[in-house]
């Protein structure tokens, strides 16, 4: 709406606030360490009892039949560095202002679909 209103285009609006956003990224850091810090403090370290060989043994086998078990291939571990080198390349071009940040993501998003899921099925 401010876009609109002011008759801006999404990356005079957009670029600016970079600088804002990595100084709140680096407090939430922060104040979550600091706030992690304070309960570690408060709580103490929890020891835990050892568990008996019987319930190791059950934990063994279920550990085995999960391992068998045909999990749905979502996630693409073998594609991250893929990923995340098309998100540095997509707000490399969104701080030059290479296109439309529309257009850009539309882009990006549809290189990523082809890549990470070629087959239609999946």
């Amino acid at each position: 709406m401010a876009m609109a209103s002011l008759g801006l285009e999404s990356s005079e609006l957009f670029i600016p606030m970079i600088p804002v956003m990595g100084f709140g990224l680096i407090w939430v850091l922060i104040s979550a360490f600091m706030l992690g810090k304070m309960e570690r403090k408060r709580l103490g370290v929890i020891e835990l009892e050892p568990i008996k060989k019987s319930v190791a043994k059950q934990h063994e086998a279920d550990l085995e039949l999960a391992a068998t078990a045909e999990a749905p291939d979502y996630r693409r571990p073998k594609l991250a560095w893929f990923n995340f080198t098309l998100t540095i390349v997509l707000m490399a071009c969104l701080i030059i202002d290479f296109m439309s940040l529309a257009i850009l993501f539309m882009i990006a998003f549809a290189i990523a679909l082809l890549v990470n899921y070629p087959e239609l099925k999946q």
